[in-house]
């Protein structure tokens, strides 16, 4: 288990650790990569509540980009982050959520099966 401390973003007394109930394997690769990628774009001393639409993009592409992530995970960790804003929102930790209406990605329909042919 993750220590509270260890990976501990700044919003007064909450943060990203005490609110992650859903799905937890899933929710620990989001936050580990959302939190090794903040400082290396230059948002480590910016708050939760202090977060921008444009933060959120570019923090994104950062990991998109680095982690080599599909489309797809890339929409995944904007919903699950989505949910977490909502949860801060019912919380009154926060007024607006900087990811409410955030575009998804285009996600390219995979074939998992391909129809073999007799020639």
């Amino acid at each position: 288990m993750y220590s509270a401390s260890k990976y501990a973003v700044k919003l007064g007394d909450f943060s990203f650790f005490t609110l992650f109930y859903v799905s937890v394997a899933n929710i620990r690769q989001i936050y580990r990569r959302v939190i090794k990628a903040i400082p290396l774009v230059g948002y480590a001393d910016i708050s939760v509540g202090e977060f921008k639409k444009a933060h959120w993009k570019i923090l994104m592409d950062h990991i998109q980009k680095e982690e080599k992530i599909s489309n797809k995970r890339y929409n995944y960790f904007i919903a699950n982050m989505q949910g977490l804003y909502s949860e801060f929102m019912e919380m009154d930790a926060l007024e607006h959520s900087p990811l409410l209406n955030f575009p998804k990605k285009k996600e390219t329909a995979q074939v998992k099966y391909k129809t073999l042919t007799v020639e």
